[in-house]
């Protein structure tokens, strides 16, 4: 996807994303999750759940927490 002469990339989250993905998370969000959870995360199952960001010049601009459940695909963010 192309934004003016910037170019978006969605990828899947690396633990390396994690201070990024919590920066955005401060700014949106009155109570971000932990990096012990977001790790946790990373770390369980990819068939039960998705996690990507999405980047802009190398920078992580956005990101998207999901979770599989029997057919579905739910998001998840923290709550308020």
């Amino acid at each position: 996807m192309t934004l003016g002469s910037d170019v978006l990339s969605i990828r899947d989250m690396e633990i390396s994303d994690i201070e990024a993905v919590l920066a955005i998370d401060d700014q949106v969000y009155s109570r971000s999750w932990s990096p012990s959870f977001l790790q946790e995360q990373l770390a369980s199952s990819r068939d039960k759940r998705v996690n990507r960001v999405a980047e802009i010049d190398g920078d992580v601009v956005a990101h998207a927490g999901m979770l599989v459940v029997v057919d579905c695909l739910l998001y998840t963010s923290p709550s308020p």
